[in-house]
């Protein structure tokens, strides 16, 4: 079976992962959403796969307000990433 190589040119099989959280276009946009994050919740966000795409937050560490506010903002991350779903290029943080 023949592997697909990303659309974003970046030489890599191009599954699921890849496509949304470790292709190097598409971490750029991910350390972009975090630090946009961090100003929200005033507060460190982890740099994990567990937290961006499966939305696994910390009760122990962010209150009910912030654990919302969260949700919603990763949720509109991994949407943004899907409606520019074959573009080349990163989402950016602006759309």
């Amino acid at each position: 079976i023949a592997k697909s190589l990303c659309w974003r040119q970046c030489g890599k099989t191009g599954d699921h992962t890849h496509i949304f959280w470790d292709c190097p276009v598409i971490l750029a946009y991910w350390k972009n959403i975090k630090l946009e994050m961090e100003k929200i919740v005033k507060r460190e966000v982890p740099s994990n796969v567990r937290f961006f795409l499966l939305g696994v937050i910390s009760v122990d560490v962010f209150n009910a307000d912030q654990r919302y506010i969260l949700r919603v903002l990763l949720l509109i991350a991994k949407k943004n990433i899907t409606a520019n779903w074959k573009s080349v290029k990163s989402p950016t943080v602006t759309e």
